[in-house]
């Protein structure tokens, strides 16, 4: 809804829209405790809406520009340089250490969580058109997990719908555990394992969904095939 009004209303603004949402979010979550906790109705309001999850709105607006501009995004992360450039970015990102500081904190999610998306896009891309892997697609070496990239690719929207019903809040007390760790390979080899067991299983309840016709179409938006 919101990537709909700010298309209709202020499509110039679409970027700034959505830093401004993505910002205030992340501030309102980390200072929720000590500001916004006791504001009654107005905090209820605002919980119902899940102002805390909009911080992903930026992400999600990046993925609608990339889209309408896919082929100069292609032509970009096609250099050499640029590669580099991106996996250096993240890289240092993700072992910066973890900051007290809100404004810190956001930059490093937001820089590292573009950088990130740009980088796994962009490896997977090439190996799986870079004729030097050719050899390796014949041997079937490379083509199951292929496969499963493009099952999941094909169902992105069924994953954004369903994904959130199957986070693993009852993980949340062991977070902090986790962090004290100070390990960025064992948080990433977790958070990695996490995603793919969410993703299996909203690909599992997908499948069951679309079983229906009537659900697939309206929940999914799945084209009813004619009888005739």
């Amino acid at each position: 809804m919101i990537s709909m009004l700010s298309e209709r209303f202020c499509k110039k603004w679409g970027l700034f829209i959505a830093i401004v949402l993505s910002v205030s979010s992340y501030f309102y979550d980390a200072y929720y405790n000590r500001y916004f906790s006791h504001l009654g109705w107005i905090t209820d309001i605002v919980g119902f809406m899940s102002f805390k999850t909009w911080r992903f709105y930026l992400f999600f607006y990046l993925g609608i520009l990339i889209k309408r501009h896919f082929y100069d995004f292609l032509r970009l992360t096609s250099k050499n340089f640029v590669i580099i450039l991106v996996i250096l970015c993240f890289a240092i990102m993700a072992y910066l250490p973890h900051s007290e500081n809100v404004t810190i904190s956001y930059l490093i999610f937001a820089i590292a969580g573009i950088f990130g998306m740009v980088m796994i896009f962009t490896l997977f891309r090439i190996l799986y058109t870079s004729p030097s892997t050719y050899s390796l697609k014949q041997l079937s070496i490379i083509h199951f997990p292929s496969s499963i990239l493009i099952k999941i690719g094909s169902r992105t929207l069924d994953i954004y719908f369903l994904h959130y019903f199957f986070l693993p809040r009852f993980l949340l007390p062991f977070g902090e555990q986790l962090r004290a760790y100070d390990s960025p390979p064992l948080e990433f080899l977790f958070a990695l394992v996490l995603a793919m067991v969410i993703v299996a299983i909203c690909l599992l309840v997908s499948y069951v969904i679309r079983l229906s016709p009537f659900l697939g179409h309206y929940l999914f938006g799945v084209q009813r095939t004619s009888n005739k």
